[in-house]
Protein backbone atom coordinates (compact mmCIF):
# COMPACT_ATOMS: atom_id res chain seq x y z
CA UNK A 1 0.00 0.00 0.00
CA UNK A 2 2.86 2.35 0.82
CA UNK A 3 4.29 1.83 -2.70
CA UNK A 4 0.94 2.77 -4.24
CA UNK A 5 0.70 5.89 -2.11
CA UNK A 6 4.23 6.92 -3.04
CA UNK A 7 3.44 6.40 -6.72
CA UNK A 8 0.38 8.61 -6.36
CA UNK A 9 2.48 11.26 -4.63
CA UNK A 10 4.85 11.40 -7.60
CA UNK A 11 2.11 13.03 -9.68
CA UNK A 12 1.52 15.74 -7.09
CA UNK A 13 3.69 18.86 -7.14
CA UNK A 14 4.80 19.52 -3.57
CA UNK A 15 7.96 19.84 -1.55
CA UNK A 16 9.70 16.50 -1.03
CA UNK A 17 9.97 17.03 2.72
CA UNK A 18 6.26 17.81 2.94
CA UNK A 19 5.43 14.61 1.06
CA UNK A 20 7.49 12.59 3.52
CA UNK A 21 5.74 14.26 6.44
CA UNK A 22 2.33 13.37 5.01
CA UNK A 23 3.43 9.78 4.43
CA UNK A 24 4.56 9.65 8.06
CA UNK A 25 1.20 11.03 9.16
CA UNK A 26 -0.69 8.39 7.16
CA UNK A 27 1.60 5.61 8.39
CA UNK A 28 1.07 6.71 12.00
CA UNK A 29 -2.70 6.86 11.52
CA UNK A 30 -2.69 3.44 9.90
CA UNK A 31 -0.72 1.95 12.77
CA UNK A 32 -3.40 3.09 15.22
CA UNK A 33 -6.23 1.44 13.28
CA UNK A 34 -7.19 -2.12 14.33
CA UNK A 35 -5.89 -4.81 12.00
CA UNK A 36 -8.68 -6.59 10.12
CA UNK A 37 -8.60 -9.20 7.40
CA UNK A 38 -10.20 -8.16 4.15
CA UNK A 39 -10.63 -9.97 0.83
CA UNK A 40 -7.95 -9.04 -1.71
CA UNK A 41 -10.44 -7.38 -4.06
CA UNK A 42 -11.95 -5.28 -1.31
CA UNK A 43 -8.48 -4.30 -0.12
CA UNK A 44 -7.51 -3.13 -3.61
CA UNK A 45 -10.71 -1.08 -3.87
CA UNK A 46 -10.02 0.41 -0.46
CA UNK A 47 -6.48 1.37 -1.49
CA UNK A 48 -7.72 2.92 -4.72
CA UNK A 49 -10.38 4.91 -2.87
CA UNK A 50 -7.84 6.05 -0.28
CA UNK A 51 -5.44 7.23 -2.98
CA UNK A 52 -8.24 9.04 -4.83
CA UNK A 53 -9.35 10.79 -1.66
CA UNK A 54 -5.76 11.65 -0.85
CA UNK A 55 -5.24 13.25 -4.26
CA UNK A 56 -8.39 15.32 -3.84
CA UNK A 57 -7.24 16.34 -0.39
CA UNK A 58 -3.81 17.30 -1.67
CA UNK A 59 -5.33 19.35 -4.46
CA UNK A 60 -7.32 21.29 -1.85
CA UNK A 61 -4.27 22.09 0.24
CA UNK A 62 -4.36 18.96 2.35
CA UNK A 63 -0.65 19.11 3.07
CA UNK A 64 -1.16 22.35 4.92
CA UNK A 65 -4.26 21.12 6.71
CA UNK A 66 -2.21 18.28 8.15
CA UNK A 67 1.22 19.74 8.68
CA UNK A 68 1.19 23.53 9.06
CA UNK A 69 0.79 24.86 12.63
CA UNK A 70 -2.15 27.20 13.23
CA UNK A 71 -2.22 27.26 17.03
CA UNK A 72 -0.17 26.20 20.03
CA UNK A 73 -0.47 25.11 23.64
CA UNK A 74 2.33 25.47 26.18
CA UNK A 75 2.65 23.59 29.46
CA UNK A 76 5.01 25.11 32.01
CA UNK A 77 5.92 24.06 35.54
CA UNK A 78 9.66 23.54 35.68
CA UNK A 79 9.69 21.51 32.48
CA UNK A 80 8.61 23.99 29.81
CA UNK A 81 7.27 22.62 26.55
CA UNK A 82 4.99 23.66 23.72
CA UNK A 83 2.68 21.76 21.39
CA UNK A 84 2.15 22.98 17.82
CA UNK A 85 -1.28 22.08 16.40
CA UNK A 86 -2.68 21.79 12.89
CA UNK A 87 -6.17 22.70 11.66
CA UNK A 88 -7.45 19.31 12.79
CA UNK A 89 -6.40 20.04 16.40
CA UNK A 90 -3.68 17.40 16.20
CA UNK A 91 -0.21 17.76 17.65
CA UNK A 92 2.35 18.06 14.85
CA UNK A 93 5.41 18.95 16.94
CA UNK A 94 6.53 19.16 20.55
CA UNK A 95 9.35 21.44 21.67
CA UNK A 96 11.05 21.64 25.05
CA UNK A 97 12.27 25.10 26.07
CA UNK A 98 14.61 23.96 28.84
CA UNK A 99 16.50 20.71 29.56
CA UNK A 100 13.63 19.35 31.66
CA UNK A 101 11.15 20.21 28.92
CA UNK A 102 13.29 18.55 26.26
CA UNK A 103 13.53 15.40 28.39
CA UNK A 104 9.76 15.34 28.93
CA UNK A 105 9.07 15.95 25.22
CA UNK A 106 11.33 13.07 24.20
CA UNK A 107 9.77 10.71 26.76
CA UNK A 108 6.21 11.11 25.42
CA UNK A 109 4.82 10.08 22.03
CA UNK A 110 2.38 12.93 21.41
CA UNK A 111 2.75 13.51 17.67
CA UNK A 112 -0.57 13.39 15.73
CA UNK A 113 -2.61 12.97 18.91
CA UNK A 114 -5.61 15.25 19.62
CA UNK A 115 -4.33 18.05 21.83
CA UNK A 116 -6.71 17.11 24.66
CA UNK A 117 -5.24 13.61 24.80
CA UNK A 118 -1.73 15.07 24.67
CA UNK A 119 -2.51 17.43 27.57
CA UNK A 120 -3.90 14.59 29.65
CA UNK A 121 -0.76 12.51 29.03
CA UNK A 122 1.50 15.42 29.97
CA UNK A 123 -0.39 16.16 33.19
CA UNK A 124 -0.47 12.44 34.08
CA UNK A 125 3.22 11.93 33.31
CA UNK A 126 5.51 10.94 36.15
CA UNK A 127 7.49 14.17 35.78
CA UNK A 128 4.57 16.60 35.97
CA UNK A 129 2.72 14.52 38.57
CA UNK A 130 5.76 14.79 40.84
CA UNK A 131 5.73 18.59 40.58
CA UNK A 132 1.99 18.74 41.24
CA UNK A 133 2.40 16.49 44.28
CA UNK A 134 4.82 19.08 45.70
CA UNK A 135 2.21 21.83 45.25
CA UNK A 136 3.94 23.40 42.25
CA UNK A 137 1.91 25.56 39.89
CA UNK A 138 1.41 24.43 36.28
CA UNK A 139 0.53 26.95 33.59
CA UNK A 140 -1.34 25.95 30.41
CA UNK A 141 -1.52 28.65 27.74
CA UNK A 142 -3.41 28.37 24.45
CA UNK A 143 -2.23 30.57 21.58
CA UNK A 144 -4.79 31.05 18.82
CA UNK A 145 -5.86 34.15 16.88
CA UNK A 146 -9.46 33.05 16.32
CA UNK A 147 -11.43 34.19 19.42
CA UNK A 148 -14.06 31.45 19.18
CA UNK A 149 -11.48 28.73 18.63
CA UNK A 150 -9.31 30.12 21.42
CA UNK A 151 -12.24 30.03 23.85
CA UNK A 152 -12.99 26.43 22.82
CA UNK A 153 -9.36 25.40 23.35
CA UNK A 154 -9.22 27.19 26.71
CA UNK A 155 -12.35 25.38 27.89
CA UNK A 156 -10.93 22.03 26.75
CA UNK A 157 -7.64 22.72 28.55
CA UNK A 158 -9.52 23.60 31.74
CA UNK A 159 -11.46 20.34 31.50
CA UNK A 160 -8.21 18.38 31.12
CA UNK A 161 -6.79 20.12 34.21
CA UNK A 162 -9.72 19.42 36.52
CA UNK A 163 -8.57 17.66 39.67
CA UNK A 164 -4.87 18.00 38.84
CA UNK A 165 -4.00 20.54 41.53
CA UNK A 166 -2.62 24.02 40.89
CA UNK A 167 -3.13 24.39 37.15
CA UNK A 168 -3.69 27.84 35.64
CA UNK A 169 -5.10 28.25 32.12
CA UNK A 170 -4.65 31.35 29.95
CA UNK A 171 -5.12 32.64 26.41
CA UNK A 172 -2.59 34.22 24.08
CA UNK A 173 -2.06 34.85 20.38
CA UNK A 174 0.44 34.62 17.54
CA UNK A 175 2.07 38.01 18.19
CA UNK A 176 2.94 37.07 21.76
CA UNK A 177 3.93 33.58 20.61
CA UNK A 178 6.46 35.08 18.20
CA UNK A 179 7.86 37.34 20.92
CA UNK A 180 8.16 34.36 23.27
CA UNK A 181 10.08 32.30 20.74
CA UNK A 182 12.38 35.23 20.01
CA UNK A 183 13.11 35.35 23.75
CA UNK A 184 13.75 31.59 23.85
CA UNK A 185 10.67 30.80 25.95
CA UNK A 186 7.36 29.05 25.57
CA UNK A 187 4.39 31.38 25.25
CA UNK A 188 3.16 30.46 28.74
CA UNK A 189 6.43 31.26 30.47
CA UNK A 190 6.86 34.44 28.44
CA UNK A 191 3.41 35.57 29.50
CA UNK A 192 4.38 35.04 33.16
CA UNK A 193 7.60 36.97 32.50
CA UNK A 194 5.62 39.96 31.19
CA UNK A 195 3.37 39.87 34.24
CA UNK A 196 6.37 39.82 36.57
CA UNK A 197 8.24 42.48 34.60
CA UNK A 198 5.24 44.82 34.86
CA UNK A 199 5.67 44.65 38.65
CA UNK A 200 9.48 44.64 38.62
CA UNK A 201 11.01 46.24 35.48
CA UNK A 202 14.48 45.07 36.51
CA UNK A 203 13.60 41.42 35.81
CA UNK A 204 15.29 40.10 32.67
CA UNK A 205 14.39 37.35 30.21
CA UNK A 206 17.58 35.48 31.13
CA UNK A 207 16.64 35.51 34.81
CA UNK A 208 13.16 34.14 34.18
CA UNK A 209 14.39 31.38 31.86
CA UNK A 210 16.01 29.62 34.82
CA UNK A 211 13.02 30.07 37.16
CA UNK A 212 10.22 27.57 37.74
CA UNK A 213 6.61 28.70 37.36
CA UNK A 214 6.19 28.44 41.14
CA UNK A 215 9.12 30.80 41.68
CA UNK A 216 7.68 33.25 39.15
CA UNK A 217 4.22 33.13 40.70
CA UNK A 218 5.63 33.54 44.22
CA UNK A 219 7.47 36.69 43.14
CA UNK A 220 4.36 38.03 41.42
CA UNK A 221 2.33 37.37 44.58
CA UNK A 222 4.93 39.08 46.77
CA UNK A 223 5.05 42.16 44.55
CA UNK A 224 1.29 42.40 44.15
CA UNK A 225 0.44 42.15 47.84
CA UNK A 226 -0.17 38.41 47.94
CA UNK A 227 -2.99 38.37 45.37
CA UNK A 228 -3.04 35.25 43.22
CA UNK A 229 -5.40 33.88 40.60
CA UNK A 230 -7.57 30.82 41.18
CA UNK A 231 -6.25 27.61 39.69
CA UNK A 232 -8.34 25.63 37.21
CA UNK A 233 -7.30 22.37 38.85
CA UNK A 234 -9.19 23.29 42.01
CA UNK A 235 -12.46 23.67 40.13
CA UNK A 236 -12.50 27.25 38.90
CA UNK A 237 -13.34 27.78 35.25
CA UNK A 238 -12.09 31.35 35.18
CA UNK A 239 -8.97 32.34 33.28
CA UNK A 240 -6.71 35.32 33.33
CA UNK A 241 -6.52 37.15 30.02
CA UNK A 242 -3.60 39.26 31.13
CA UNK A 243 -1.02 39.65 28.42
CA UNK A 244 -2.56 37.35 25.82
CA UNK A 245 -2.86 39.40 22.63
CA UNK A 246 -5.45 38.32 20.07
CA UNK A 247 -3.48 39.62 17.12
CA UNK A 248 -4.37 38.82 13.51
CA UNK A 249 -0.82 39.31 12.31
CA UNK A 250 1.16 36.20 11.45
CA UNK A 251 4.12 35.24 13.54
CA UNK A 252 7.01 32.85 13.16
CA UNK A 253 7.67 29.67 15.03
CA UNK A 254 10.68 28.93 17.20
CA UNK A 255 13.48 27.02 15.55
CA UNK A 256 15.12 23.81 16.70
CA UNK A 257 14.42 21.32 19.45
CA UNK A 258 11.24 19.94 17.87
CA UNK A 259 9.93 16.40 18.17
CA UNK A 260 7.46 15.83 15.33
CA UNK A 261 6.69 16.96 11.82
CA UNK A 262 5.26 20.49 11.83
CA UNK A 263 7.69 23.34 11.24
CA UNK A 264 5.87 25.77 8.99
CA UNK A 265 4.89 29.37 9.65
CA UNK A 266 1.94 30.45 11.75
CA UNK A 267 -1.18 30.40 9.59
CA UNK A 268 -3.99 31.18 12.04
CA UNK A 269 -7.54 29.84 12.01
CA UNK A 270 -9.91 31.34 9.51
Amino acid sequence: MEDKLRAAFDSVHAEAELKERTMAFLAHAGAEAPARRRPAGRLRRTIAAAVACLLVLLGAGGYYTLLVPVSAISVDVNPSLELSLNRLDRVISVKGYNPEGEALASSLDLTFQPYTQALEEILASETVSAYLAEDNAVSITVACDNPDKSAQMLSAAQACAQGCGQVYCHESGSAELEEAHHAGMSVGKYRAFLELQALDPSVTEEEVQSMSMREIRDRIAALSGGETETSTGQGSQSSSGGYGQQSDSGGGWGQGGHHGHGNGGWQGHE
